[in-house]
This record gives structure tokens, C-alpha cells and sequence, in this order.
């Protein structure tokens, strides 16, 4: 049985997703490889964010503040609004982390009928 997308986590997909989409228009216009390889590494975290997979929600992490990072060195006066769109994508996202590692806390939390205390 799938399980079900926090409300929260919907906010990320539909940001990224948008982020998406605006990229794949401004490389079509720029004819850039490198904004399209951008847009396909964005909807494979967009699918495994979707499954709830830990590799989507690690690598958005990364993604996210890597690209801060070269942001910052390159072009310091956009950083403020490329903080303000990764958080729009990251926030909800780590709000929403037990969707992601809800097996590991199930499985430490819960114990068999029967067996307290043994």
C-alpha cells in the first residue's frame, strides 16, 4: 500500500516542479545542456521525493546548499533569492522527514504484544 504525501511535502514537489519547468524554458531559449541536465536530475529528485525515497530527500539537501554555495563565490547578490527558493523547496521538505525514514522510527519504537520488558 503507497503511502501517503504529507501536505507539507506537496509544497516542495510543487516548487521544485515549477523550478523545473521554468528551467526547461530558459534552456530551450539559451540552447544550454547544462540547464537541461539541470532539469533532469530536478524531475528524478521530484520522482524519488514523490516515493518518499532517503537518496531524493539527501541529494535535494545537497543540491540545495551546493547551490548556494557556487551562488555565493560566483554571484553573491543573488544569494538572497536563491536562499529564499531552495527553503521554499527544503523546508517543507525536512518538515515532512518522518515520510522518509518512517521505517527506521517504526521499527525502533514498536515492540511485539508480549514482549515488554523481556
Amino acid at each position: 500500500m503507497a503511502r501517503k504525501i504529507p501536505g507539507a511535502l506537496w509544497i516542495s514537489i510543487a516548487a521544485l516542479g515549477a523550478i523545473s519547468l521554468i528551467q526547461l524554458i530558459i534552456s530551450v531559449q539559451k540552447g544550454s545542456a547544462a540547464l537541461l541536465a539541470g532539469v533532469a536530475v530536478n524531475v528524478a529528485l521530484l520522482v524519488g521525493l514523490m516515493h518518499g525515497h532517503k537518496w531524493a530527500y539527501a541529494a535535494t539537501l545537497f543540491f540545495s546548499i551546493a547551490g548556494l554555495v557556487v551562488v555565493l563565490v560566483r554571484n553573491p547578490e543573488n544569494a538572497i533569492g536563491v536562499l529564499i527558493i531552495n527553503g521554499i523547496v527544503v523546508v517543507p521538505m525536512v518538515m515532512s522527514t518522518q515520510f522518509f525514514f518512517a521505517g527506521q522510527s517504526e521499527s525502533l519504537d514498536t515492540e511485539e504484544p508480549g514482549t515488554e520488558g523481556d
